[in-house]
């Protein structure tokens, strides 16, 4: 086990407002080498040194750092500056090289010292347990997703219909089969019904059923998935999706417990709870005159929010490596791969990430490469910064080193001739940024 310089988090300071109080630091979140970690969060201070040597407020044992690789300033007021200390290999800010002078950091921005991967977080006592409790859950995740974890076990326990809201690829699915196993109609049955995916000609009969001859085709009874969740859980995903002229039949069913088969002549009672899962603004929905305000209000008991991938880079590492290790156990990843998926925005969220992840398997393998770099990625992560991002580096880069073209360009690993044509596309000048 390494030694640590940094105070380990204690239960015992529970109840205390010394315990309440935000703690600010670094939380290791992937290397090449082998660390031997007893923990993997530690908390900042005034100035908080990176390396090899024992020393340091972070030792951690990895070949591609320098006895002396890093130091983080944890300021007042939240502020956090990022620096180099002379390291042979460098020191990157969110994929931009940094120098000894150091440059602003902000949470959630990641910090590289060899191989190494750090995340500059808000507060590391809600990392005491990192990652053993994190991935300890079908709905994997950090401090963010366990609040979501602990939501879903107070919200099973109580007998109300559920709106889950999450962007595509959040994990909707999921979390209404956990709402579903940890409640007490884990006995009965959990049936989905995918809204975006049912004819609107087909939804009334898919939804409570149909009786023979009650239309063109239908020359059997069908009973519809509304009986089959009786004393169970009906779990409507993209519900926002649902026909208009389909509401009113299940604002019925949902108010008054019964519904009646399309072409038959008597009700039929259930017992359900519907757990609904959406992407849209249904609220907006209901202004807009595409959903019903009644329905809304019946289904909105209580709701869940899932939050973007992108808002929680604590948890990507996390579910490359599970997803890794299901699909193709001896492959490993790169530290430079892995700090590209962190810095990706994902629009598909974790769906997104393991596509990703399938293609740059499937890249590795054609190549007979036992480790995924970023050569494998597909083209929306290899491709070069837009101009804007590239424009903002190149001045932040110009700022650090006093408007001195060779070392701007050697900090951000491209040529003069790039600097030079980047402030030409956009009227500046290397003296601009010159101090006297």
């Amino acid at each position: 086990m390494l030694a640590d310089k940094t105070r380990t988090i204690r239960a015992e300071g529970e109840g205390t407002g010394e315990h309440r109080r935000p703690r600010p630091g670094l939380l290791v979140l992937f290397s090449e080498s082998e660390l031997s970690l007893s923990r993997h969060a530690f908390s900042g201070a005034a100035e908080t040194t990176i390396g090899r040597h024992p020393e340091n407020h972070i030792p951690l044992n990895d070949a591609g750092m320098s006895r002396h690789h890093a130091m983080v300033t944890f300021g007042g007021g939240g502020s956090v500056k990022v620096g180099d200390q002379g390291s042979h290999n460098g020191t990157f800010l969110n994929g931009q090289k940094v120098t000894s002078s150091g440059v602003p950091a902000r949470y959630g921005d990641v910090v590289r010292c060899g191989t190494t991967l750090l995340l500059v977080v808000p507060d590391v006592k809600v990392y005491a347990l990192w990652p053993d409790a994190a991935t300890a859950s079908p709905l994997m995740g950090g401090p963010d997703m366990d609040a979501v974890r602990q939501r879903i076990k107070a919200v099973a326990e109580q007998e109300m219909h559920v709106l889950i809201y999450g962007e595509t690829g959040t994990g909707k699915d999921i979390t209404a089969s956990m709402l579903h196993e940890q409640s007490e109609r884990k006995n009965g049955a959990f049936v989905p019904l995918n809204c975006s995916a049912v004819p609107e000609s087909l939804f009334e009969a898919e939804l409570f059923g149909a009786r023979k001859g009650a239309f063109t085709g239908a020359v059997t009874d069908r009973p519809g998935i509304l009986l089959g969740a009786h004393n169970g859980t009906l779990f409507l995903d993209e519900v926002g999706e649902m026909p208009l002229s389909v509401q009113p039949r299940l604002l019925r069913a949902v108010e008054q417990g019964e519904f009646r088969p399309l072409g038959g002549n008597k009700a039929l009672r259930v017992n359900l709870r519907i757990v609904a899962a959406t992407h849209r603004d249904l609220a907006r929905e209901v202004e807009h005159g595409t959903f019903r305000e009644d329905l809304y209000y019946r289904l909105c008991n209580t709701v869940i929010t899932l939050p973007p991938l992108r808002q929680r880079r604590d948890d990507v590492v996390l579910l490359a490596q599970q997803h890794i290790a299901c699909v193709a156990q001896r492959v490993t990843m790169s530290a430079r791969l892995v700090e590209k998926l962190l810095l990706h925005s994902w629009p598909g969220n974790v769906r997104d990430l393991y596509r990703v992840l399938n293609s740059a398997l499937v890249e590795a393998r054609v190549g007979g490469d036992s480790q995924l770099t970023s050569a494998h990625l597909p083209g929306e992560l290899s491709r070069p910064a837009p101009a804007g991002d590239l424009l903002t580096s190149v001045k932040e880069a110009l700022t650090r080193n006093k408007g001195n073209v060779a070392h701007t360009a050697q900090d951000l690993g491209v040529q003069r001739k790039a600097v030079y044509t980047v402030l030409k596309e956009h009227g500046l000048a290397a003296k601009d940024f010159r101090q006297p």
